[in-house]
């Protein structure tokens, strides 16, 4: 295990409910005391931010209550390998543990991929069967996503598909290809217990999009029907329930149009967002693609005179985009972000929408009803290994272990409160601590606990 500790201590930073349709949470403030972009992931009610200071390539900072406090950004990655100025591209909650992809600054196909059980205090490295590129030990660059059933995904433009379960110990490659072996996947999606793989530069048509109902083990043709002649698809989205979008590149027709298909990707209709927007630059294409319940959002890139980035909405069966409200987001001088506008990776806890914005983190309820997204970690008072109650407690804590491990509370300043070993079995012990909110830690599992007078 290569292990990266930093402080667990926690300063709290406030962000107060505003009536403005987005809320700024303070997450850049917290992790590095001014306004910045960030890279964001959740896990359950756990959101993690990381932004970069004039002194650190990586800070993390952790909210355990959506984003209402935050602790002090503590950096990350700092050592990993001397003389090497390690950047972590991207951030991932994926069966309860937050993922790190790290780029060792030399080329994008230099990479090492990490998972942290305990929030980004330690890191493992998991990158036994991924690929390597110009050294063994460094993996080339995949983008890593969460699947149902305990699977997780890390998949390639130009080098394929790779897939693993909880507790398997290598990734393992699948061609998403149904007519031919290629490695060309552009995104991937589920609903249910099926997986819907997007896949590039297809020589059949039938390999555009193609489904699995066996976790990735073999894929056939969804037989597409009514996407437009020419059409690039770009990303592929689900609710994870019926609906699916698509959107395109700006490399193929319709690049402005979103599509939706409700019967698995057989057939596609258009939508209306070609009306909401027009292009100006070669490169232009929309992108953040999220759907959840009945909503689906997306973002086109600034157009001449946008001051905003254009986040467009539909909650309707058959999407019916308009324009979402940006009131209380930041304006910017005019064309600021033509050529790199935010990139706003949505997500979502419950009924609130995420979004990360040029300069920090924003939160809104458009009125979905959300549920478990599918991919949080257990952050109640149930763990895998042990569960307690009650939960909020007084002076008093029934535990059911299910083995043998280390019992700890620690503050959230990062003191040990309390410490014991316990057997597999029933227990219950004593509590003397002050009203407030406290962290057990079990066997590499963390959970929240509340203590009331």
């Amino acid at each position: 295990m290569h292990k990266i500790i930093y402080s667990f201590a926690f300063i709290l930073f406030s962000f107060f409910a505003q009536a403005q349709y987005w809320q700024r949470t303070n997450a850049s403030i917290a992790a590095v005391g001014n306004d910045t972009r960030l890279l964001t992931a959740t896990t359950g009610d756990t959101i993690y931010a990381l932004a970069r200071s004039t002194s650190h390539r990586n800070i993390i900072s952790t909210s355990l209550d959506q984003g209402q406090t935050w602790s002090a950004g503590a950096p990350i990655f700092d050592t990993l390998i001397d003389g090497i100025v390690a950047t972590v591209s991207q951030l991932a909650g994926i069966n309860g543990r937050l993922y790190a992809r790290v780029n060792l600054g030399t080329s994008s196909y230099v990479n090492l991929y990490y998972y942290s059980d305990d929030l980004g205090a330690n890191w493992t490295i998991d990158t036994a069967g991924l690929p390597a590129s110009f050294n063994p030990a460094y993996k080339l660059g995949f983008r890593l996503k969460a699947m149902n059933n305990g699977y997780m995904a890390a998949i390639s433009e130009f080098d394929g598909a790779y897939f693993k379960q909880a507790g398997q110990n290598a990734w393992v490659f699948r061609n998403t290809f149904s007519t031919t072996s290629q490695k060309n996947i552009q995104d991937i999606t589920y609903a249910g217990n099926t997986w819907y793989a997007l896949n590039n530069f297809v020589a059949n048509e039938a390999d555009r999009i193609t489904k699995s109902t066996d976790f990735g083990q073999s894929w056939t043709s969804t037989n597409t029907s009514g996407l437009p002649t020419g059409f690039a698809p770009y990303n592929l989205v689900s609710n994870h329930q019926s609906k699916f979008y698509l959107s395109g590149s700006i490399s193929g027709a319709d690049a402005n149009v979103i599509l939706y298909s409700n019967d698995g990707c057989a057939t596609w209709g258009a939508t209306n967002t070609a009306s909401l927007a027009s292009y100006n630059l070669a490169s232009v294409y929309l992108h953040d693609l999220y759907a959840v319940d009945d909503y689906v959002f997306a973002t086109f890139f600034p157009t001449s005179g946008d001051t905003v980035s254009r986040i467009l909405i539909s909650s309707d069966p058959v999407p019916n985009f308009s324009l979402c409200s940006v009131d209380g987001l930041p304006t910017y001088p005019s064309n600021q972000f033509a050529l790199a506008p935010p990139i706003l990776s949505y997500f979502h806890i419950g009924p609130k929408l995420f979004i990360a914005y040029a300069d920090d983190l924003y939160t809104s309820s458009p009125g979905f009803v959300g549920g478990n997204p599918g991919i949080g970690t257990k952050e109640n008072s149930s763990l895998e290994k042990l569960s307690f109650y009650p939960n909020p407690a007084k002076d008093r804590l029934k535990i059911e272990a299910s083995q043998q491990g280390r019992f700890q509370i620690f503050s959230l300043d990062g003191s040990l409160m309390q410490e014991m070993e316990l057997n597999s079995g029933h227990h219950e012990i004593p509590l003397n601590l002050p009203q407030g909110l406290y962290l057990i830690h079990y066997n590499n599992e963390l959970s929240k606990l509340i203590i009331t007078d």
